[in-house]
């Protein structure tokens, strides 16, 4: 029997918080690492994940976070997803 306690439920966020996309364009532009074109790659395809990804300027480092409703869950509940697995096996084969 699962019980669903305070934390399980969803919550409308009125304050969702920005994305500031400039400010890591800036810190990209002016960064001299030498897998600045690397960082480039990753950040489009996380960006080009979900619209609702955004993404700031924490620790002089490019940081990612989602803006959407996230669905709860119970992060005690095990599942296994045996159908999947065995068709991700199957596909590999």
């Amino acid at each position: 029997m699962l019980l669903k306690s305070s934390f399980m439920k969803t919550k409308k966020v009125e304050n969702i918080k920005s994305s500031e996309p400039d400010k890591v364009d800036e810190l990209m532009k002016n960064c001299k690492h030498p897998l600045v074109e690397v960082v480039t790659a990753l950040r489009k395809i996380i960006l080009a994940t979900d619209k609702e990804i955004g993404e700031e300027v924490k620790w002089i480092a490019p940081t990612f976070f989602y803006s959407g409703e996230m669905k709860p869950f119970n992060p005690k509940e095990y599942k296994r997803y045996q159908k999947e697995i065995a068709s991700i096996s199957q596909q590999a084969v």
